[in-house]
C-alpha cells in the first residue's frame, strides 16, 4: 500500500513538474513572438511557429521612387519578403547598417538617406536574416528582381575672384532666398579662391551660388581685407567662377531677364571671347594680357560697389537712417547695375561723365531704402564718392601687363580701401556739422580735410 501511494505521489509530482514545464515554455515561446514583432518600430501579428528548413527570401528589391540614379539626401528603401516568418532582418545599403527596418513575419522594409560620405556607384545590399527559431538563411547580396540603384555625387566647383579670395563663405542656395538654410552645402574658399559644394536632391536647376565674407576673408595676393565690407558676391550655378562681374550680371539680370552674360561682356568692354561666367584671370592657363585686362574691370566694379556703398551708408547716417553694410553694398550694386543697363556707351568708371550717372542711380537706390536727404546733401557726398571712383579706375588703368598680381597692383588695389575709410570719415564729420542749426547744407563743410584720393595727384602720392 505504501508502495502505491509512493507511486501515485510520484505520479502527481511528475504531473506537477510537467505542468510547470509547460507554463515555463508558453511564457519563453510568448517571449519569442514578442521578439519577432521587428526591429525599429516594427509591429502586427505574431508570427507562427518556425518552418523546418532554413528560410529563404523570395523576394529582394532597392528602389527610391522613380529614381535609378540617387545622390545625397535621397532615400532608399530595399524591400523584402521571406518564405516564412523571420525575425527583424539586418540590412546594409551602400555597405553602411541600416537603422530602420519595419515590418513583421514574412514582409519587412529597411530604409536610409544618402549621405556625402557614401561611395560613389552603383549601391551594393546586403540582407542577412533567419526565422523565428534563430535558424540564419543565406546572406542575400542583390536584388531578385533586378533592381539596382546608382549614386552620383555631383559637386558645384569653382573660384572666387576679384583677387583670388580666400576665406569666404560659399553657399549653394536651393531655395533662391538669400539665406544659408540648414541643407544648403557650404564651404570655406582656399588660398586660389576654391570652393567644392556637394549637391543634395535639393538642387535645383540654376541654383545661386552666394558668397560672404568672413572676418578672415583676404585678397590672398594684395592680402587686403575684406571683412566687414557687407559685400556679397553671387553667380548662377554651371559657371566656374564668383566674381563682381558675374554679381554685376545677377543683378542686372534682376532687372532685365534677357540680358546675357555676352552682353555684359560688351558693355564693359572686356576683350573679344572672354566668358563673363567662366573666365578666372588666375588661373595657370590664363593669357597674362587678358588676364590683365579683364582683372582690371573686377577692380574697377568692386571699387565703385564699395565706395558708393560707403557713401550711401554715411548719407543714412546724416538722414538718421541705418543702413547695415550688407544693406549698402547690394544698393550700390543695383545703382551700378542699372547705370550699365541705362548706358549707351562702353562703360567706363575711370570717366567722371559716366561715374555721374552712376551717382543719379545711387540717388534713387537711397529713395528705395528709405534715405531723405536734401539733393545738394545727397550730391555732394555722392560727389565726393563719384571723384574717388574715377580716380581710383584710373589707376587700375594706368598698371600693365607687366603689373599684373605684383606688389604694384596690390598697392593700387588696397587704395579702394583706404578710399572707404576716407568717406566714412568725411560722411561722420559731415554728421556732425549738419547737426548745427547754423548749416542747413554742406557748401561751407570742407571735404579736403578727409578725402584725399579724389584727385590724381592724391592717388599718385
Amino acid at each position: 500500500m505504501y508502495s502505491s501511494v509512493t507511486a501515485n505521489a510520484g505520479t502527481y509530482v511528475s504531473m506537477g513538474i510537467k505542468k510547470h514545464l509547460g507554463v515555463i515554455s508558453a511564457l519563453i515561446f510568448s517571449l519569442v513572438l514578442s521578439a519577432c514583432g521587428g526591429g525599429g518600430g516594427g509591429g502586427g501579428d505574431n508570427p507562427g511557429p518556425a518552418v523546418s528548413g532554413a528560410p529563404t527570401l523570395s523576394e529582394v528589391s532597392i528602389s527610391s521612387g522613380e529614381l535609378t540614379t540617387v545622390t545625397v539626401g535621397d532615400k532608399v528603401t530595399v524591400t523584402i519578403s521571406a518564405s516564412e516568418a523571420i525575425l527583424a532582418p539586418s540590412v546594409m545599403i551602400g555597405g553602411v547598417a541600416v537603422d530602420r527596418v519595419v515590418g513583421s513575419e514574412k514582409n519587412w522594409t529597411a530604409d536610409r538617406v544618402m549621405l556625402e560620405t557614401d561611395t560613389a556607384g552603383v549601391l551594393s545590399l546586403s540582407v542577412s536574416f533567419s526565422d523565428v527559431g534563430g535558424e540564419a538563411g543565406a546572406v542575400v547580396t542583390e536584388a531578385t528582381d533586378g533592381s539596382s540603384l546608382t549614386f552620383e555625387i555631383n559637386a558645384e566647383a569653382g573660384n572666387v575672384v576679384d583677387g583670388p579670395f580666400q576665406y569666404a563663405k560659399v553657399y549653394a542656395d536651393f531655395n533662391r532666398n538669400g539665406i544659408h538654410d540648414d541643407g544648403e552645402p557650404s564651404t570655406l574658399t582656399d588660398e586660389d579662391g576654391a570652393y567644392s559644394l556637394v549637391e543634395t536632391s535639393a538642387a535645383i536647376e540654376g541654383y545661386p551660388i552666394v558668397v560672404e565674407m568672413t572676418d578672415d576673408t583676404i585678397d590672398a595676393i594684395s592680402g587686403e581685407s575684406f571683412a566687414g565690407t557687407g559685400v556679397v558676391l553671387r553667380a548662377t550655378s554651371g559657371g566656374s567662377v564668383v566674381t563682381p562681374m558675374t554679381s554685376l550680371l545677377v543683378a542686372m539680370q534682376a532687372a532685365d531677364p534677357t540680358y546675357t552674360a555676352g552682353d555684359l561682356a560688351i558693355d564693359m568692354g572686356l576683350p573679344v571671347g572672354v566668358d563673363v561666367v567662366n573666365f578666372n584671370p588666375f588661373a595657370a592657363d590664363a593669357d597674362a594680357a587678358v588676364a590683365h585686362d579683364v582683372d582690371t574691370v573686377f577692380q574697377q566694379v568692386m571699387t565703385a560697389t564699395l565706395i558708393v556703398a560707403e557713401a550711401m551708408a554715411g548719407l543714412g547716417e546724416i538722414a538718421d537712417v541705418s543702413l547695415s553694410s550688407e544693406e549698402a553694398s547690394a544698393a550700390a550694386l543695383k545703382a551700378l547695375a542699372n547705370m550699365v543697363l541705362a548706358s549707351t556707351a562702353e562703360v567706363d568708371l575711370s570717366d567722371n561723365t559716366q561715374v555721374a550717372a552712376l551717382q543719379a542711380a545711387a540717388k534713387i537706390e537711397l529713395a528705395a531704402n528709405g534715405v531723405e536727404v536734401s539733393a545738394a546733401v545727397a550730391d555732394f557726398v555722392l560727389g565726393q564718392a563719384s571723384d574717388v571712383v574715377a580716380q581710383v579706375a584710373a589707376a587700375f588703368d594706368g598698371l600693365s601687363a607687366d603689373d599684373f598680381g605684383t606688389t604694384a597692383a596690390s598697392a593700387v588695389s588696397l587704395l579702394k580701401h583706404d578710399a572707404t575709410a576716407e568717406l566714412a570719415s568725411m560722411s561722420a564729420a559731415a554728421a556732425t556739422f549738419l547737426e548745427s542749426d547754423d548749416n542747413t547744407d554742406l557748401a561751407a563743410f570742407d571735404a579736403a580735410e578727409f578725402i584725399s584720393l579724389n584727385t590724381e595727384n592724391g592717388v599718385n602720392s
